[in-house]
């Protein structure tokens, strides 16, 4: 992706060349098969059949396997639907405050994170940051990043509530596993 935005000057905006059947005359630069049409055609029945296609159709962001749409590692922290759920209910719980792309573990959240045996402390002592919001690629919404999602997956993995798959970036959770994680963080 950074080639590609290297390569490309960056627009406001982009278009997309969709062939009108209905043509008045052949454009020159057309190479779809159409004819020029000599009866009138209801332009306004087509565009409407044709938003409506458009609209049964659905842009998929992100890894089709849905195991790793559920759970998988971004870098070193855990990612996908659980990991956007788990982030979501810790600013639920002001166990984190956000401020745009700002965040920071709350008086609440550093307790919590005691509690669960990770020593916030210790991992921001390092040069990495100790948490910030990271863009889920399937979800399109912030999971957790930083040496605190790092250190939530490994404790996920310590728990045994779920495995990392050693051929893939899938992070696969037991039934009982995802119901424990889910009832950690949500409580």
């Amino acid at each position: 992706m950074a080639s590609a935005e290297r390569n490309y000057p960056k627009r406001e905006a982009f278009g997309v060349y969709v062939h009108w059947p209905f043509c008045l005359s052949k454009c020159p630069y057309c190479d779809f098969n159409s004819h020029v049409r000599h009866q009138p055609v209801d332009q306004e029945r087509f565009a409407a059949a044709f938003a409506a296609e458009l609209a049964t159709m659905r842009v998929r962001t992100g890894p089709r396997d849905p195991q790793l749409r559920r759970a998988r590692s971004c870098y070193d922290h855990l990612a996908g639907d659980l990991a956007v759920k788990m982030f979501d209910r810790f600013i639920e719980r002001r166990l984190l405050a956000r401020r745009d792309d700002e965040l920071r573990v709350t008086r609440e959240g550093q307790n919590f994170f005691t509690c669960a045996g990770i020593d916030v402390d210790a991992l921001d002592s390092g040069r990495r940051p100790l948490c910030r919001p990271c863009l889920d690629w399937s979800e399109r919404r912030s999971h957790l990043g930083g040496t605190l999602g790092a250190a939530i997956l490994d404790h996920v993995v310590a728990r045994r509530w779920a495995v990392r798959d050693a051929k893939s970036r899938v992070v696969r959770f037991s039934a009982t596993g995802e119901q424990k994680m889910a009832a950690w963080f949500s409580r």
